[in-house]
């Protein structure tokens, strides 16, 4: 089985996804501490231009599209 490496910000509705890796920015840390770790899994609850919903270990966290550019999840 093929697996895709891909911003989360590409990720469609209802699909769930582990965490690769962050690219570095200025806030690598805060998505840390927000949960998103390797191999976290994420369900992408809501997309829209502006950005994501997500659950990330059982919390639902809102996202810009510019911070879920940086991290880089595996489906």
């Amino acid at each position: 089985m093929m697996v895709a490496k891909m911003p989360l910000s590409v990720v469609n509705d209802g699909i769930e996804c582990m965490v690769h890796s962050l690219r570095r920015c200025r806030d690598s840390s805060r998505l840390m501490e927000m949960g998103f770790v390797d191999k976290a899994r994420i369900r992408v609850l809501s997309r829209s231009d502006s950005g994501i919903i997500a659950n990330v270990n059982g919390a639902k966290l809102a996202l810009s599209m510019e911070l879920a550019r940086q991290i880089i999840v595996t489906c």
